[in-house]
């Protein structure tokens, strides 16, 4: 990065006040979080209101809304993985129980 565009990201920044936290501030506080869990964004907006944009207070937002849409889509999937588990070990157990494969109609 040059001289000048670090000099342009630095007072590009806004001005924050002595009580604003960082993600990473919450992050050393919070060690449970990552940057993936919306929780993380929650407390963000909830720790620096009144501190933050109209602009940012969306933007946080959209961020929770995707992760949350992601989340969404691992524990679907996950939860059809347990279902086909569970009816494969229902099978075995079936089989160890009759010594048959069950038959379905």
């Amino acid at each position: 990065m040059s001289d000048k565009e670090l000099f342009n990201k630095i007072l590009s920044e806004p001005t924050r006040p002595a009580d604003f936290k960082t993600l990473e501030m919450i992050l050393d506080e919070y060690p449970i979080l990552d940057l993936k869990n919306p929780m993380l964004y929650a407390l963000y907006l909830g720790m620096n209101e009144g501190h933050l944009s109209e602009e940012e207070i969306e933007e946080v937002r959209c961020v929770i809304l995707k992760l949350k849409v992601q989340a969404t889509v691992i524990n679907k999937a996950n939860i059809e993985y347990m279902e086909r588990h569970k009816h494969k070990q229902e099978e075995e157990e079936e089989v160890e129980q009759h010594g048959e494969i069950p038959v379905e109609n």
